[in-house]
């Protein structure tokens, strides 16, 4: 049995024990998606932030 689906057979039976609940949420309501995509956006400026230090030689 691979950790993915030892993974998921925890969450099956823990949403079956009614331990976890599993809810439907959109998009934009997720925090982790804004988090996530900031972070894509400051990785993408510093890649064009950066110094050339030829320049400086």
């Amino acid at each position: 049995m691979t950790h993915i689906e030892v993974d998921k057979l925890m969450f099956t039976v823990k949403i079956a024990a009614k331990e976890i609940d599993a809810r439907y949420v959109p998009t934009e309501e997720q925090a982790a998606n804004i988090s996530t995509n900031l972070l894509h956006f400051l990785y993408f400026l510093r890649g064009k932030l950066t110094v050339d230090k030829s320049r400086f030689v």
